[in-house]
């Protein structure tokens, strides 16, 4: 039984670490982001391109910092694969596709349909999904 409450308080205290872990990369993230945020403003967009840099010397090190300014592209799927079939060839070749497993559907596959479609699904282990719930 003193087993148990061993694993038990090493499965506690290792979730109370992971817990200040995960606090303690929270706030390094958010510190993170609004550093770049200053960084960005002290190096926007320059005319003739989309990055910025700044070189400096810190003792022995060259340090170079560059910010790259952008866009975000999302595309509507649900729109474009309902008018796909009416575009122009050259708008066609603008898009690719890539293939989604509808995991309920496939499981749902019966023989020989199932055999067809495993050919093209590779599956190798996943890294363990640890979740801490607190309440």
């Amino acid at each position: 039984m003193s087993e148990v409450n061993t694993i038990e308080q090493r499965i506690e205290a290792l979730t109370k670490e992971r817990r200040a872990a995960k606090r303690e990369e929270e706030l390094a993230a958010e510190r993170r982001k609004a550093l770049d945020a200053e960084l960005a403003k002290l190096l926007p967009k320059p005319a003739d391109g989309k990055t910025a840099s700044y070189k400096f010397n810190d003792g022995e090190l060259s340090i170079k910092v560059s910010v790259e300014h952008g866009t975000n592209v999302k595309v509507d799927t649900d729109a474009i694969q309902r008018d796909y079939a009416n575009l122009p060839a050259q708008v066609q070749e603008a898009f690719r596709w890539k293939a989604e497993l509808v995991a309920a559907k496939f499981a749902a596959l019966e023989a020989p349909d199932a055999r067809k479609a495993a050919k093209y699904v590779t599956e190798t282990p996943a890294s363990p999904s640890v979740k801490i719930e607190v309440k």
